[in-house]
């Protein structure tokens, strides 16, 4: 799937619309990074720490202290910008990464406010693996050791709602990320917005058997069976009923995909052995208008509760929700 081209000038505006030099300044003296008026900067020494880390990027200090140079034309000793690094820096970045979050969380569900009321909670489940030290190799070992020796699965379960975690829980990383979520009557009235690692027809069925929702990107090699259009198109358009979603995707126009499909799925029985099972969820796909290619979605949400674009407009706050809240 091609990756739409972004305007640099466009996340520029974003970022400065979200971290304001009015807001650093300020945090940064609430937070104790700045006690007096002193030779750093903290608007640009935020912005060259910020940006100077990408995914597979090793910055040193002192690259770190030349960018901060470069940005402030201004040249510093070396113990004036190590100095920095202190426990008021630590707290202006977790305030930075609470106050996206809460931004962020802001946007997708305002517009659903009225709409989630018959919902107790929008809950995401999300991960990340962190590197231990090698010594921890025998209690947390990792998958691929060639590299890495130790290394520990953190799960979150937090509430989009409040951009709270509900439950954190350590595991190994070779546990598969559909084991960490245990489904109980906690997520009765509550919608649980999942990604591809979560995206098992047993945890659905469970979710659903216990008066929950849930809302998953469907998998790629997911071939389900359509049942019944919730949506017609007007004019000459293609019937779904009855067909296979791969067999007529390509040929599909039509902006909005919004119908139920069935699917047959096998579960454990107390035998230890597996019995047939069958389903009928909602089939929900939204055209990308630029890559003409759609964004498909699998959830038991009725379409009288929520209509097909607002099961996209939610999924959106699933990505506002990782580890670092």
């Amino acid at each position: 799937m091609a990756v739409p081209k972004i305007d640099p000038k466009v996340i520029e505006k974003s970022l400065n619309k979200l971290f304001s030099p009015e807001w650093i300044t300020q945090t940064a003296k609430e937070t104790g990074f700045i006690i007096r008026s002193r030779k750093i900067d903290p608007v640009i020494f935020f912005w060259t720490l910020i940006l100077g880390f990408g995914v597979g990027m090793q910055q040193s200090l002192a690259k770190l202290r030349r960018s901060y140079e470069t940005a402030s034309a201004d040249s510093i000793v070396p113990s004036a910008f190590y100095d920095r690094f202190t426990p008021g820096f630590v707290a202006l970045l977790k305030a930075a990464i609470a106050h996206a979050l809460s931004q962020n969380v802001a946007e997708p569900t305002r517009a659903l406010s009225e709409k989630l009321k018959g919902f107790s909670d929008l809950v995401a489940a999300d991960g990340t693996i962190l590197r231990l030290h090698e010594k921890l190799a025998k209690q947390w070992p990792a998958c691929r050791t060639n590299h890495t020796r130790a290394a520990v699965k953190i799960n979150v379960v937090a509430s989009t709602l409040v951009a709270g975690p509900r439950h954190v829980a350590l595991y190994s990383e070779r546990t598969p990320e559909v084991k960490t979520l245990k489904i109980g009557d906690w997520v009765k009235d509550k919608i649980l917005l999942l990604d591809l690692g979560f995206f098992k027809y047993h945890l659905f069925s469970q979710i659903q058997e216990h008066g929950g929702y849930f809302v998953s990107r469907l998998k790629g090699n997911t071939d389900p069976l359509i049942v019944r259009t919730l949506r017609k198109c007007r004019g000459y358009s293609i019937n779904l009923d009855g067909k296979r979603l791969r067999f007529i995707l390509e040929s599909l126009k039509r902006e909005v995909i919004d119908a139920e499909v069935e699917i047959a799925f096998r579960v454990p029985n107390p035998k230890g052995k597996t019995s047939p099972k069958t389903e009928v969820y909602r089939l929900v796909g939204i055209m990308n208008k630029e890559t003409k290619e759609y964004h498909l979605y699998l959830t038991n949400i009725p379409a009288e509760k929520l209509p097909a674009e607002d099961i996209a407009l939610m999924y959106r706050a699933r990505w506002t929700i990782g580890v670092s809240s």
